[in-house]
């Protein structure tokens, strides 16, 4: 009797994990994603921009419903050299991005162009397992992804939320996915980019109006998107040429949590780091060749900065 209750058992806590079912992106409709970055153009010029993503209305692709994906945002263009005449700003409305769904734990996207369906994340990862290199979000990554743990995160109010950690064998670079929100560079943005591609990153996700993640997070898409893209990050940085090592003051700070990235001429990202606000924090970039570079730090609230770093290892003592 006692092994057909223990088998019994058994068979029941299987069927519990089996049947699990985590939260779907998107949510509802009312999901709303702020996305912020920076891209290099051809012109000799650079683009920053905040975009915020929502959901409206529904399509259906072979016999298949989606729920389709919009963008709004604002960017503005930057010369990479300072005598460059490179200037101008300008808004976007209602950009249609594609098209999402999640069934049996598996989530859908559509590019804005296509009707192929990609796998964008699968829930069904377990810990160790390796990354399929044909999901959406990895198509621009030339390296192996492993999910190298599994634990959660607090999001709204006093609720948690799955959270897949990533990591890449040969890049020392990590990443994350939760579920029901995406990953720290977007929705579906790669996790890495060439130079013809965005180079994003993750600032907040609400519904109903009210913030998610991060927890408290200003995260309120009706406030004019324009006066928040205008609002930037007073910082500096040296030694600039520097020759391995750089430390960076932030002014008059708003946020208490910061992201540091620092991006080649191409838009590729070489380096990301969350930070805490301090009055001065080292970075340490030996391990980038001499060369140009772009420093961009972002905050929690959105605001972004841009500044032209030069490493030349020759200075080195």
């Amino acid at each position: 009797m006692k092994k057909i209750i223990a088998i019994l058992l058994f068979i029941a806590v299987l069927s519990s994990i089996k049947a699990q079912n985590f939260i779907p992106i998107p949510e509802d409709t009312t999901s709303y994603w702020k996305i912020s970055g920076d891209d290099v153009l051809d012109e000799g010029c650079y683009r920053t921009y905040v975009d915020w993503f929502y959901i409206m209305g529904k399509r259906t692709i072979n016999n298949k419903t989606y729920y389709k994906l919009y963008s709004k945002g604002h960017w503005v263009d930057h010369p990479i050299m300072p005598n460059g005449s490179c200037s101008g700003e300008g808004n976007t409305l209602d950009v249609y991005e594609g098209a999402l769904r999640t069934e049996n734990n598996i989530i859908y996207y559509v590019e804005s162009y296509s009707n192929y369906e990609n796998i964008l994340f699968d829930y069904n990862l377990k810990e160790g397992d390796t990354v399929p290199s044909t999901f959406y979000i990895i198509k621009d990554v030339y390296d192996v992804v492993t999910v190298s743990s599994i634990d959660s995160v607090l999001t709204g109010e006093n609720n948690y939320r799955t959270r897949w950690n990533m990591k890449f064998s040969f890049w020392s670079d990590s990443t994350w996915f939760i579920e029901g929100i995406g990953t720290d560079y977007g929705i579906f943005q790669s996790l890495t980019v060439n130079g013809s591609e965005h180079n994003s990153s993750f600032n907040c996700y609400s519904e109903n109006y009210q913030p998610v993640y991060p927890p408290g997070s200003n995260c309120d898409p009706t406030v004019n998107i324009v006066e928040r893209a205008a609002k930037s990050i007073n910082f500096n940085f040296y030694p600039n040429p520097s020759n391995g090592v750089i430390n960076v003051e932030i002014d008059n700070p708003q946020s208490n949590h910061y992201k540091l990235e620092i991006n080649d001429l191409t838009g590729k990202r070489l380096l990301s780091r969350d930070i805490d606000y301090h009055a001065l924090v080292k970075i340490n970039c030996e391990n980038i060749q001499s060369g140009i570079y772009f420093l961009t730090i972002t905050s929690s609230k959105g605001e972004i900065a841009t500044k032209k770093l030069v490493i030349n290892h020759l200075n080195r003592l």
